[in-house]
């Protein structure tokens, strides 16, 4: 979740659980849902797989929201 500057409304991010999405400077990368899917588990170590890697990404790309949406806290 990445909050935005008025504080009352938020982005919907992914993260990596195991640490692997870095800045250059070193700090956390977060990734929108619409792009989340670029991101290659099969370089990654700590992937651990949930079937299929094809068939996981097919699904993933239409569950995923295609636009980057704007939330509001209640």
């Amino acid at each position: 979740m990445e909050k935005l500057p008025t504080g009352d409304e938020y982005r919907l991010r992914v993260r990596c659980d195991a640490g692997q999405w870095k800045k250059k400077q070193g700090e956390e990368k977060l990734y929108k849902y619409s792009t989340v899917i670029r991101r290659s588990p099969e370089y990654c170590e700590d992937y651990e797989p949930m079937g299929t890697l094809k068939e996981f990404l097919r699904e993933l790309k239409k569950s995923l929201p295609v636009k980057d949406e704007i939330y509001a806290y209640e």
